[in-house]
């Protein structure tokens, strides 16, 4: 079992930052269940800028800050192996950085193959939300993804309006969201995009986000219609 220091490089598992809120520690819980339920491990990522250089209180709070995630993961999934990490980039660049090398990036807002393979793993369905016309361009472009997860209930929604609004109602009957992202230009914006942002800030449910062009669909198809992971929300069947 690693200890609460290591850091060691190499490929990771689940992924979760955490800046010592109390936001970020649920985030952390959360992420320790995902690795116990996809038999990963787990690395604690603490970005901390304003301790590089220091030997000081400004690193003594960011191991802190380090060593109280880790404690809250190991209490939750005594099971899950657990390393930390600090980093003296900006948060944005280090989870990108991060996300090269893991399954599933957590972070806490006030992975892994998309809504299938989490749907599987927790036994529960598949709704996919499309907001616009093509719903019959969907529904093939989600072929590939029902014939390799057959056991995975599917429910097709076409809806009028906004996408973030959709996805938001969608949410109040959701155990988790899964949404596609464009975001482009600053590391910021290259983990979320407009829509997912909205989610994010929003949804009283998880939300993962997940870079179309990190996902490869089966037999090398795109991860979705329009080379984005299908957007949906997976609860207990659908």
């Amino acid at each position: 079992m690693a200890s609460p220091t290591d850091g060691a490089p190499g490929p990771l598992g689940v992924v979760v930052g955490a800046d010592g809120t109390r936001t970020s520690l649920d985030a952390v819980r959360w992420a320790a269940a995902e690795a116990r339920v996809r038999r990963l491990p787990l690395r604690i990522l603490h970005a901390a800028p304003y301790a590089a250089g220091s030997e000081g209180p400004l690193r003594h709070r960011a191991d802190d800050i380090l060593a109280r995630a880790f404690t809250v993961a190991r209490r939750a999934e005594p099971e899950v192996p657990v390393t930390t990490e600090r980093t003296d980039d900006e948060p944005a660049p280090s989870l990108l950085a991060a996300a090269r090398r893991a399954r599933l990036v957590v972070v806490g807002m006030g992975g892994g193959r998309g809504a299938f393979a989490d749907a599987r793993c927790h036994g529960d369905g598949v709704v996919v939300l499309h907001a616009g016309p093509d719903g019959a361009l969907l529904a093939e472009g989600l072929r590939p993804w029902t014939a390799r997860h057959p056991d995975v209930p599917v429910r097709l929604e076409v809806v009028a309006g906004q996408p973030a609004a959709a996805l938001l109602a969608a949410s109040v009957t959701a155990r988790l969201l899964v949404v596609g992202t464009h975001g482009r230009g600053a590391a910021a914006r290259a983990l979320f995009g407009s829509t997912s942002r909205q989610v994010l800030r929003r949804s009283p449910v998880p939300v993962v986000v997940v870079d179309p062009a990190a996902v490869a669909g089966p037999r090398g198809h795109p991860a979705g219609p329009a080379g984005s992971a299908p957007p949906g929300s997976s609860r207990n069947g659908g």
